[in-house]
């Protein structure tokens, strides 16, 4: 193999290692200089029923802990997801934008902008640990 070719070989993994590392590399979403205004928590149970609980929940004490979610960098379709025995959808804002954000037992852990017709979003990184978080402020 010349050495052309081993240099090009190089440069490519390189750039597909910086792909991979970019999209696994975890972020904090939102900024904590801007507010957040948690608009609504829904329980969704296993058929997926709503229920509006957010006068049950501590929202100023949600929108605090907010500030540092985390999520991995890369955007990703969101697809379609099985129902668990809990779930919970909070809809909120920050930053002029309007966010759902999803939380399923089943391992279903994604936000994304709410008028974001591409249905593409951002995984969260310890979802499962939002998910308690919430659940406990929920019970």
């Amino acid at each position: 193999m010349s050495k052309k070719n081993k240099i090009i070989i190089a440069l490519a993994l390189a750039v597909i290692a910086f792909f991979a590392f970019r999209r696994f590399a975890s972020k904090t979403f939102f900024d904590a200089e801007q507010d957040i205004s948690v608009l609504s928590v829904q329980y969704i149970d296993r058929v997926g029923c709503h229920t509006d609980i957010t006068e049950e929940v501590d929202c100023e004490y949600l929108e605090h802990i907010l500030h540092l979610l985390k999520t991995y960098s890369g955007k990703q379709k969101i697809t379609s997801y099985k129902l668990g025995e809990n779930a919970y959808s909070i809809y909120l804002t920050y930053n002029d934008s309007y966010y759902f954000l999803f939380l399923y037992d089943s391992g279903y852990y994604h936000i994304y902008d709410a008028f974001d017709s591409s249905y593409r979003g951002y995984r969260i990184k310890n979802g499962d640990v939002w998910f308690n978080i919430v659940h406990g402020l929920a019970v």
